[in-house]
């Protein structure tokens, strides 16, 4: 029996489709789905904190969770005419049992003006640090970030984050 022309191009218009949904699978597996939105988390898993102070709680995870966000530390230090030289430091940390990363220092910012001379406007430094972190609360107990500032004229620590 002789297959026509007709049924050839049918079977390999059905090859190229099977072809086609191989490679758009595997693409989308090796990749991601392309077009799926991004959900924004719950409102009651969103946490943030900020202040303009240091020796202060920014946030305070729950345990058992973890929270994924951006810290950030923006500061000055100025130092008036015939000032000696001056260093500062901006830390936030992490404290509590179980933490992960290690409690101790995630994010610094360092600051540092050279002495100025008698009747000079003095000297200033001005810097910023922002750094994605995610940071887990074991179920040993809470977890929170804190703040520690240093000789700065000015300073603010913010953290972005949600708990996932």
């Amino acid at each position: 029996m002789r297959v026509g022309r007709g049924w050839n191009r049918a079977i390999v218009a059905i090859v190229l489709i099977g072809l086609v949904g191989v490679i758009a699978l595997t693409a989308e597996l090796r990749y991601g789905k392309r077009d799926t939105p991004k959900v924004a988390p719950v409102a009651g898993n969103v946490l943030d904190g900020y202040t303009p102070f240091g020796g202060v709680a920014l946030l305070t995870i729950p345990a058992g969770r973890t929270w994924a966000g951006t810290l950030s530390i923006e500061g000055s230090l100025r130092n008036a005419g015939g000032s000696a030289a001056i260093d500062a430091a901006a830390i936030i940390s992490t404290t509590g049992d179980g933490v992960i990363p290690a409690a101790g220092p995630l994010l610094d910012l360092r600051l540092s003006v050279a002495n100025s001379s008698a009747g000079s406007p003095g000297n200033q430094s001005v810097g910023q640090v922002i750094q994605p972190f995610t940071v887990f609360a074991t179920g040993h107990g809470p977890v929170t970030l804190t703040t520690f500032a240093s000789n700065l004229t000015q300073v603010s620590f913010a953290a972005s984050g949600a708990l996932l």
